[in-house]
C-alpha cells in the first residue's frame, strides 16, 4: 500500500481537502493510506514518525507555521524524503517552483487532474502487489 502524505491548507479553498481525498480513493488500482497535516510543521513531524516513510506527497504552498518553500528546503536535507515525488497544490502560480517539484497544480483544478498527475508520479505497481 502506497502511503501518501496530504499537505494542504484549506484556507483558499475550503473544499480542497475533499477533492483531494477523492482524487487520491480514485486511484482504485493502487491502495492508498493519506497521512493529512495542514501545515509543513506537522507534516516533517508526522513524516519522520513514520517507519515506512511516505510514496507521494501533495504539497500547498501556501500554509501558517511552515509554508511548502520551506518544507522543501527540510525535504532536501532529509535521506527519507528527499527521493518522494511532490506534487505542489496551490491557489498562487509561482514563477518559480520549489526544488524537487514534479508537477504544479493551480486551485481549483478537476479530481482528474489531480487523478493523471499522482499516475504520473508514482510508478505503476507489479503484478505482484
Amino acid at each position: 500500500m502506497t502511503s501518501i502524505g496530504l499537505i494542504i491548507s484549506t484556507y483558499e479553498w475550503p473544499e480542497a481537502l475533499d477533492v483531494v481525498l477523492s482524487s487520491v480513493a480514485g486511484q482504485s488500482h493502487r491502495p492508498a493510506e493519506v497521512i493529512v497535516a495542514d501545515d509543513g510543521q506537522s507534516a516533517l513531524e508526522l513524516l519522520r514518525a513514520r517507519d515506512s516513510g511516505c510514496g507521494l506527497i501533495l504539497l500547498d504552498l501556501m500554509m501558517p507555521r511552515m509554508n511548502g518553500w520551506e518544507f522543501c528546503t527540510y525535504r532536501a536535507q532529509s535521506a527519507v524524503l528527499t527521493h518522494v515525488p511532490v506534487i505542489v497544490i496551490t491557489a498562487r502560480q509561482s514563477s518559480m517552483p520549489p526544488a524537487g517539484v514534479s508537477e504544479i497544480l493551480l486551485k481549483p483544478f478537476d479530481p482528474q487532474v489531480l487523478q493523471e498527475a499522482i499516475a504520473r508520479a508514482l510508478p505503476r505497481p507489479s503484478a505482484s502487489e
